[in-house]
């Protein structure tokens, strides 16, 4: 999954690095040396959690995956190709399915948001009147708002908001006769208004290129994406991740620093600097409900 990302993002942006196609590079070395290349050159000019781990699996594959490895560049210049499916959150699906399994379930106490469902309530949540929005007719109401999924897992959720914001700020923007800019759209949606927190670090590395991916082309400078420590840390401290947000305030949780900060050009240990508060938190909280109980097959309810 991570290849196939990474694969589908070097495609959306290489035109604008100048860089080459896969397919060419593929046809001249190979896939598993074609993706070894363009990996390479893009992280020397950035994005490194989007590539970095795809390069390091790249390099351990072995030989016989080549035609496979084939199939899978080719899929990934049709998806990129595709700017519908790049905002129709298909990671999320993918990564549903790959860690969807009893095991992964149970230790995390993961019950995944079906894509549907999740843009099914973030219309709702967003199209409700509330007295306090001023309205999404504008860049600056957009830059004002704050959206966070505190367990964000692959970042169904905050997709299905992005794609519920734009409507939004599309229809209002028509309605009062005002341009519609979609690239400072992207931008400021995803270093302002998107929240995201998860235990799990590749989740938050899909969920932050699930993101980036509504428009690929868009430089962004930051990302509000974090990793939130799990288990006991040197120092004896225990942490459970979004659990621990029932017994501590944000600001205290965050105070110790221990957090990874993941975005498409930085990963790094950061203190979390939160608003002073969200204007919609959607989320299906892991807490939810005791892991290790009922039949497999089970699924968790969506919350908002």
């Amino acid at each position: 999954m991570a290849i196939l990302l990474s694969a589908v993002f070097y495609e959306g942006i290489r035109a604008k690095h100048g860089l080459p196609p896969l397919r060419s590079l593929a046809a001249d070395k190979g896939g598993l040396l074609a993706l070894e290349e363009a990996f390479d050159r893009i992280l020397k000019i950035n994005y490194q959690p989007v590539f970095r781990v795809a390069r390091e699996v790249v390099e351990k594959l072995p030989p016989e995956v080549q035609p496979r490895i084939g199939d899978l560049i080719e899929l990934a210049r049709k998806i990129a190709s595709n700017r519908v499916l790049l905002r129709r959150d298909f990671a999320g699906k993918i990564y549903h399915s790959v860690v969807g399994d009893w095991a992964v379930r149970k230790n995390f106490a993961t019950y995944f948001t079906g894509v549907p469902a999740a843009y099914l309530l973030a219309r709702l949540a967003l199209a409700t009147p509330n007295p306090s929005w001023r309205g999404f007719s504008s860049l600056e109401s957009i830059e004002s708002f704050r959206i966070a999924d505190l367990a964000c897992g692959s970042g169904t959720l905050l997709s299905a908001s992005y794609d519920a914001l734009l409507y939004l700020y599309t229809r209002d923007c028509l309605k009062a006769g005002r341009e519609v800019n979609v690239e400072d759209f992207h931008r400021i949606a995803l270093e302002k208004v998107f929240w995201g927190l998860d235990a799990l670090r590749f989740a938050t590395h899909i969920a932050a290129t699930t993101l980036a991916l509504h428009n690929p082309e868009v430089p962004l400078q930051d990302m509000h994406l974090y990793t939130v420590p799990l288990g006991v840390n040197s120092e004896g401290m225990v942490s459970l991740g979004s659990l621990d947000l029932a017994q501590r305030t944000l600001h205290d949780y965050f105070g110790t620093g221990t957090a990874v900060k993941v975005s498409t050009s930085t990963e790094e240990q950061a203190t979390i600097n939160l608003p002073e508060g969200f204007n919609l938190i959607i989320m299906n909280p892991p807490f939810t409900r005791a892991t290790g109980r009922g039949a497999e097959k089970e699924e968790g309810s969506s919350g908002l």
